[in-house]
């Protein structure tokens, strides 16, 4: 896919992992700024979270900003380092791709270039092909499936976020709703023990 045109706005996103070899968010701008500048394209904003964790939305303030900025049109890309900054979830990056998409506006990744639905779909359908053998919140329940039963203290958090899905809200609002009641981003026991 071809690069949008020279002068472009991009807006820059940026996650510092919160494992210790997480590639620190300086360093994701230094890499995200040299991109647009071989772009010839305009910065129009960094929007950045420390310690984030990537698997959840919990405590990404600079994600919902972006996301806002995004809805009054205050750029036409977004421009991550790679696509993992943006979520851990190939199903959270997806419906993330297609809400901006939804608005005119394109995601580029330092690593990959241009980001498409397909793309992202392959990536999603390759990573559950996988699920359950680096660990998770859930258990697996046959290997002939990828069916996962949610155990535990995230079974509430898990149901809500269905439920919330259900009814049709996207990602943006899920995550504000999920963060108002307080849904916690910390790994539970079982995360910790590696389970």
């Amino acid at each position: 896919m071809k690069l949008p045109p020279p002068k472009t706005r991009a807006a820059i996103y940026a996650r510092k992992a919160t494992t210790p070899a997480a590639v620190a968010i300086d360093d994701q701008i230094t890499s995200c700024r040299n991109f647009i500048e071989d772009q010839s394209w305009t910065e129009s904003g960094v929007y950045a979270d420390a310690a984030g964790s990537g698997s959840t939305f919990a405590n990404r303030d600079g994600f919902f900003t972006l996301m806002a900025a995004a809805g009054r049109g205050e750029f036409s890309v977004v421009l991550v380092s790679d696509i993992d900054r943006l979520s851990r979830s190939p199903s959270a990056v997806l419906q993330i791709v297609r809400e901006l998409d939804d608005l005119g506006i394109a995601v580029c990744t330092v690593q990959s270039g241009l980001l498409d639905t397909l793309g992202v779909q392959f990536k999603a359908a390759m990573d559950s092909s996988n699920a359950g053998s680096s660990g998770g919140r859930g258990r697996r329940k046959s290997s002939a499936t990828i069916l996962r039963e949610i155990t535990g203290p995230d079974e509430a958090v898990v149901r809500r976020i269905y439920s919330l899905f259900a009814r049709g809200l996207d990602v943006g609002e899920v995550c504000r709703r999920l963060n108002q009641e307080g849904a916690s981003d910390q790994p539970t026991a079982s995360q910790e023990d590696g389970e």
